[in-house]
């Protein structure tokens, strides 16, 4: 009967550790209103088991106040034991009779015990607190429990003595596990639930603030979610696609052939890897335009490696193709005018090494164009010739001046104007252009000689 009427009144602790998980559910113990309402539902329970509790003997009661107070200390913290604790003490004190001074002892102690493991496993997040721990817990709350009520002058407890001892640290530790194992189940839930509230914040911050486009689907390749980015290409909003099958808003096409494309997750779900584009692929949006984007598509995977969705990434690539277009244009446009230039032009680098040369140098040195390139002076011409012309770069170089020459090479006069380009004030190449004046001197020299 001792063990029936124990257990009888200690189960409601587990319904108190269920409920006490609905609350918390509810008004987080991290916040003052938790905590307090935390506090009034252990006192609460606590007072119940109090006023309706084991009778073993005349003066000699047993509830569950022990494992209430030291469990509410242990994982909730001071505040909510506290409260706990002050309407434990009322009641007892209300009860009256022998057993108030041991009552209120074992009450202060099962907080001061629950506090000491509270500050020990806090930090951690109880990460470290396992069942056996909690078991000692036990053991080391009810060794107490057994101390103080031996103060007990009471005759009948004290000749069944060994009995109630075997009793109490045989069920309340036991009760003490299954009551702290739920609570503790329950706040790794509560804080793996956090963990993956603020992993799907940090990810939900990243996807609608990232600059490229992103849209994700399902298994199906149904819209979960699209980024701003995306809208502004597509032109669809995402409150009207989410559920929608993607090929019915990606709809992409080659530039060149205006064919249809296959979707990129239609190919990540079928091969389960990371696909990207084929160049010249052009998304035709919601209202018709034609968007020219590069973009690649990755599998989503759940922690047992299953394919469970594609996230697909895009970028308009209106500015970047305007802007290659306009770089290939004058490329081009350079490229002809260094093939047809009727003068020499010349690039050289910081080491004076030709790096671009007029199509015209492969007459004047008799060697193809990609023979030239990449050479120095000293290659390229006569040793005095090319000391002279080194010492003239150098100094352009070094002054960043211009500077004009006139040279003889091969029975030619020739006049050179040379000058440095710079890169934030500083010359990284030399540049400049020669012109064949050997008709002009000629015509010179013979117009004085007709005048003499």
């Amino acid at each position: 009967m001792v063990v029936l009427g124990l257990v009888y009144n200690l189960s409601i602790l587990v319904a108190l550790s269920v409920l006490s998980g609905f609350i918390d559910a509810k008004f987080k113990r991290s916040e003052i209103t938790g905590k307090i309402i935390q506090g009034l539902l252990f006192g609460m329970v606590a007072v119940i088991g109090m006023v309706f509790p084991y009778v073993y003997a005349a003066e000699v009661i047993f509830d569950g106040r022990s494992i209430i107070i030291s469990l509410c200390a242990l994982f909730l913290g001071p505040i909510p034991a506290l409260i706990s604790s002050v309407m434990a003490v009322a009641c007892r004190i209300y009860l009256g009779g022998s057993g108030i001074i041991p009552g209120i002892i074992l009450i202060i102690t099962s907080f001061a015990i629950g506090l000491f493991f509270h500050s020990r496993y806090n930090k951690s997040h109880f990460a470290n607190l396992s069942a056996l721990k909690l078991y000692f817990f036990g053991i080391l709350i009810h060794i107490a429990l057994i101390i103080i009520v031996s103060i007990v002058p009471e005759k009948s407890f004290l000749k069944n003595f060994e009995n109630i001892v075997l009793t109490i640290l045989g069920i309340y530790p036991v009760v003490t596990l299954v009551a702290g194992k739920v609570l503790l189940d329950q706040l790794r839930n509560a804080q793996y639930l956090s963990e993956i509230s603020e992993r799907e914040e940090l990810f939900r911050t990243t996807l609608y603030s990232i600059g490229d486009a992103v849209i994700t689907t399902d298994i199906t390749g149904k819209i979960q979610q699209m980024n701003p980015v995306a809208e502004q290409i597509t032109g669809w909003g995402e409150i009207d696609v989410k559920g929608k099958q993607l090929k019915d808003v990606f709809k992409i096409i080659n530039e060149l052939s205006k064919e249809q494309i296959e979707s990129p997750v239609e190919i990540v779900l079928r091969e389960g890897k990371i696909v990207g584009l084929a160049n010249h692929t052009i998304l035709i949006s919601k209202n018709g335009v034609e968007v020219p984007i590069a973009d690649s598509g990755a599998p989503i995977h759940d922690n047992s490696g299953n394919v469970t969705g594609v996230v697909l990434v895009f970028r308009d690539q209106t500015k970047e193709r305007a802007s290659q277009k306009a770089l290939n244009e004058s490329e081009e446009i350079f490229r002809q005018f260094m093939k047809y230039s009727p003068i020499y032009v010349f690039f050289k680098d910081k080491n004076i090494r030709s790096i671009r040369l007029s199509k015209n140098y492969e007459k004047m040195l008799g060697r193809p164009l990609d023979e030239l390139l990449g050479k120095n002076m000293f290659e390229l011409f006569p040793s005095d010739f090319a000391a002279k012309m080194v010492e003239d770069d150098k100094q352009i170089l070094n002054e960043g001046k211009v500077i004009e020459v006139q040279e003889e090479f091969n029975g030619r006069v020739y006049t050179t104007i040379k000058f440095p380009i710079l890169h934030n004030g500083e010359p990284v190449y030399l540049a400049g252009f020669t012109i064949d004046i050997t008709e002009t001197k000629k015509a010179e020299e013979a117009l004085q000689s007709s005048e003499r």
